[in-house]
C-alpha cells in the first residue's frame, strides 16, 4: 500500500461518509505528500510520477520524514544550482571531459592497468 486515503470534506473515508457530506467530493492524499490534497484521481496519479513522490518514497525506506513540497523544491533548487557551479567550474578548467576530476582510477588508467597485467592466468601473480 502506497499510503494514499481518500476523504470526504468532513473528515470521514470515501464511501464511508457519517455527516451527510457528498462522496463525490472526496479527497485524495498521499503520505509522500505532506500537506497537499488532490481534488482527482489524475492529479494524484501525477504526483506518483513526480521527483518530489520518488525522493520521499526513498525518504520513508531509510527512515527519515517526508518532505513537503516548498521543502523539496528548495533541496532540489539547492542541488541544481551546485550541480551548475561544478559544471561551470570544470568548462573553465578544462576537466569537464574527465569523470572524478581526473584523478585516475578508470580502466585506462596507470594504476589500474598495473593491477591487471596478470588477467586471465589462474592464481598468478
Amino acid at each position: 500500500m502506497d499510503g494514499t486515503t481518500a476523504t470526504t470534506a468532513g473528515g470521514a473515508t470515501a464511501g464511508h461518509n457519517h455527516d451527510g457530506a457528498d462522496p463525490a467530493a472526496a479527497v485524495l492524499t498521499s503520505t509522500t505528500a505532506p500537506g497537499r490534497t488532490f481534488s482527482s484521481r489524475s492529479d494524484l496519479a501525477a504526483h506518483y510520477k513526480s521527483d518530489w513522490h520518488r525522493y520521499n518514497l526513498k525518504r520513508r525506506e531509510a527512515g527519515l520524514p517526508m518532505l513537503r513540497e516548498v521543502d523539496f523544491t528548495a533541496r532540489l533548487e539547492a542541488a541544481l544550482a551546485l550541480r551548475r557551479e561544478r559544471e561551470e567550474r570544470e568548462g573553465r578548467n578544462g576537466t569537464g571531459h574527465l569523470k572524478g576530476g581526473g584523478g585516475g582510477g578508470g580502466k585506462n588508467s596507470k594504476a589500474n592497468k598495473k593491477g591487471n597485467n596478470n588477467k586471465g592466468k589462474s592464481g598468478e601473480r
